[in-house]
């Protein structure tokens, strides 16, 4: 009994001293997780993307196939580029393109992706997505999700204008 009583203080001593650090295993994940993803810069992503679109995210889905992934079902606020491939959709995903007001809500694969740096989501979070169409038909994330400011709208919209205009 003396003995726990005594590695307990002993415990106590060293993580006020900073002997041992509480949160060293989340630092190590952190470091692993910035040394997987690559970040690309943004006209470079844009380039790759098909689609290019703000959206709010209206729930999150386990990925069955991919564990450490998330699927993501989206409302689509505005289009930038790939306005023919999200109403190429499965039906049921891409919304009534007969009533203006019906909003466009699809399934967006690869939230949570390791090799993603910005790919982390919640719901009600409303951010630039940059996907391409995935093999099983649904949009997968391309790059980082982009934070949602008039600065990065104004460059989105420049770069995208850009592209199709060379």
């Amino acid at each position: 009994m003396d003995y726990y009583l005594v590695f307990l203080l002993y415990l106590c001593g060293s993580l006020v001293s900073g002997r041992i650090r509480s949160n060293s295993i989340l630092d190590r994940n952190a470091d692993i997780r910035k040394q997987a993803c690559l970040e690309k810069p943004l006209e470079m992503a844009e380039e790759e993307a098909n689609v290019v679109f703000t959206g709010t995210v209206r729930g999150l889905y386990k990925d069955w196939e991919h564990p450490d992934m998330m699927k993501a079902q989206v409302e689509i606020k505005r289009i930038f580029k790939g306005n023919n491939v999200v109403n190429g959709l499965p039906s049921g995903q891409s919304g009534s393109s007969t009533n203006p007001w019906h909003k466009r809500v699809i399934m967006v694969d690869g939230i949570g992706d390791p090799h993603i740096c910005q790919s982390k989501a919640r719901k009600y979070d409303t951010r630039i997505f940059l996907a391409n169409k995935g093999a099983n038909g649904e949009l997968k994330l391309n790059s980082s999700l982009v934070r949602l400011t008039l600065s990065n709208l104004e460059h989105t919209e420049a770069v995208v204008k850009s592209e199709y205009n060379t």
